[in-house]
């Protein structure tokens, strides 16, 4: 049977695969934060807090846009399954780490094989399901997402307090090998026909060099060292240069990391943008409502994780009813525009929040901005498979996770800039509650913002429904 046929009665055992496998990755942003003061304390080096989760952020980043290309040339599967061996033998390496420096190391390491998952998991999507049929599955995946933003920090906390913080790590172990089987057995191999074997090795450096001292820069400017610090400046200047030598360098090389010829594509920079927008409201957020819950309201740490809930498990129902439904009609731009204008209620109602706002006010206002995050998740990724030929949809899909990460990442650091801008003096609830209403306002503005760009840049495109690049057979 040829590579680039799956078998049908396959298919339901494929997606609990990779829906294991995408919820593992994307868990592994979410469920290390609430055991790193613990693991600070264990193995020493406080002063290197933060570096676990940045260098996980930042190797996830970059390997979403470079297995993208890796996939194209050697198979779906094949780089499918690099990426949940990496992912899993690092794990165990960080569960085993006994200096903060060997954890921070293992860590870059794993989020090569998270931005693995995360990339060729909707690659894959892409290949099974013709434009019209993949919203219901996109919508499953989207909800991943969402779910491990919710159990994330309650399953690190719980873990850490009842077994040992070195699990955190070793949890991925049994699901990653359980994910890795039904997809060596069920996945072909399938990949493009166009592809051509040659990697953009100069592109992928220079692309590094480019994002990797950005985001430092915006995760460490205001907090670590001071923006104007010859540091943070350093920085800037290396990402820059980096950045305009890799932009010049993708219009001459024969088969670049990133094709500058996606951007001549409408659909692909609205989406893009759009997508963004909404990673950067639904991680915003989750961090601001849990600081409000635990450093004004004064809950503890599970039960500020509870608070999330409602709101999360929402956006996640939401994104797969909303997959659903454009499966069903063909019709996506509607989503994106009410998504935004749901989100502009919900930041606009987060952003009144007082000292003394009743918990339940909390649950339902953090639903209502949810709700409208959840609308648009499934939109973008459809949008923009739908308008590229089958043997383009792999790199432009990759492209738009790479700089919709990217996006997101570096809203985020604005965020966590205001809100550590108002604790320089010392801890003060109402100085934190001053920092969260700005930090709603600055929601509000981004939703107003993604409102205006989907309304008046989004194109309905007919969804296709024969463009699917693998055959489905009822073979038995």
């Amino acid at each position: 049977m040829s590579s680039n046929v799956v078998k049908r009665k396959d298919i339901p055992f494929i997606m609990l695969g990779l829906m294991m496998a995408l919820l593992m990755a994307s868990l592994d942003s979410t469920i290390v934060g609430t055991a790193l003061p613990t693991i600070a304390m264990d193995l020493g080096g406080v002063e290197h807090y933060t570096w676990p989760v940045t260098a996980y952020m930042l190797s996830f980043t970059i390997s979403l846009l470079i297995f993208g290309k890796l996939s194209d040339i050697y198979g779906r599967r094949s780089m499918f399954l690099l990426g949940l061996i990496i992912f899993i033998l690092t794990s165990i390496l960080c569960g085993m780490s006994q200096t903060m420096d060997q954890l921070i190391i293992f860590r870059g390491l794993q989020g090569i094989g998270g931005g693995a998952i995360s990339s060729i998991t909707f690659i894959i999507v892409g290949d099974m399901f013709s434009s019209r049929e993949r919203g219901r599955y996109m919508g499953i995946l989207a909800s991943m997402f969402a779910l491990a933003s919710v159990i994330g920090p309650y399953l690190g906390g719980f873990i850490t307090d009842s077994l040992d913080w070195r699990w955190v790590f070793y949890v991925n172990v049994p699901f990653g090998i359980l994910s890795m089987a039904l997809l060596y057995l069920k996945l072909p191999n399938f990949r493009s026909d166009h592809a051509k074997p040659n990697i953009d090795y100069i592109g992928i450096g220079a692309v590094s060099l480019g994002i990797v001292p950005l985001l430092l820069a915006v995760s460490w400017g205001g907090s670590e060292m001071a923006w104007g610090s010859w540091e943070i400046l350093t920085m800037v200047g290396i990402s820059a240069v980096s950045l305009v030598f890799f932009i010049w360098w993708e219009g001459r090389v024969k088969e670049p990391v990133l094709p500058l010829q996606v951007f001549r594509n409408r659909t692909f920079n609205v989406a893009t943008l759009a997508s963004a927008l909404a990673s950067f409201l639904m991680m915003g957020a989750i961090i601001a409502i849990t600081l409000y819950a635990q450093g004004v309201l004064g809950l503890d740490a599970t039960t500020s994780g509870q608070v999330l809930t409602p709101g999360v498990l929402s956006l996640a129902l939401v994104a797969i009813i909303t997959g659903r439904t454009i499966s069903k009609t063909g019709k996506y731009r509607l989503f994106a525009i009410v998504g935004f204008a749901v989100c502009c209620l919900g930041a606009w109602l987060l952003s009144g929040i007082q000292m003394d706002t009743p918990l339940e006010q909390l649950y339902l206002y953090s639903a209502v901005l949810c709700i409208g995050v959840g609308m648009t998740m499934p939109v973008f990724s459809i949008a923009i498979q739908n308008v590229f030929e089958p043997h383009e949809r792999a790199t432009a899909t990759a492209s738009n996770r790479f700089l919709g990460n990217i996006g997101g990442t570096l809203g985020l650091s604005v965020l966590n800039s205001i809100i550590a801008a108002s604790l320089v003096g010392g801890f003060h609830p109402q100085a934190l509650l001053s920092s969260l209403q700005q930090a709603f306002w600055l929601c509000l503005g981004i939703s107003l913002v993604g409102l205006l760009v989907v309304s008046a840049f989004l194109k309905e495109v007919p969804l296709r429904s024969h463009d699917a690049m693998v055959q489905v057979s009822t073979e038995v």
